[in-house]
């Protein structure tokens, strides 16, 4: 098994090459920071216009909603009005009925 040694002779431009190379890594970290944060910021914009339109779903179905409830009460006053008139003609057809017999 081979055990590599640290080395140990730094010079100036091993040196100088190490603070290059470490400097241009964090401008290169630096500048993807930037792109994400405006990635983050165009999906912040997009997420408040998703809301917003949820909003107007939100509120287009609850208009539904009480469309459908104004018209189940029409059709509910309707029925009652019908069935009362075949009621009201069925007990005056019995009444004429009986007093026929």
């Amino acid at each position: 098994m081979h055990v590599m040694a640290p080395r140990e002779d730094w010079t100036d431009e091993r040196l100088d090459e190490l603070s290059s190379r470490t400097e241009k890594g964090f401008t290169e970290v630096k500048a993807e920071f930037r792109g994400v944060r405006a990635e983050l910021g165009e999906m912040r914009t997009e997420i408040g216009q998703v809301r917003e339109g949820l909003g107007e779903v939100r509120a287009e179905v609850k208009g539904l909603g009480e469309t459908m409830e104004a018209r189940m009460e029409a059709m509910n006053r309707t029925l009652q009005v019908g069935f009362g008139l075949i009621g009201s003609f069925l007990g005056v057809l019995g009444v004429i009925i009986a007093t026929q017999l």
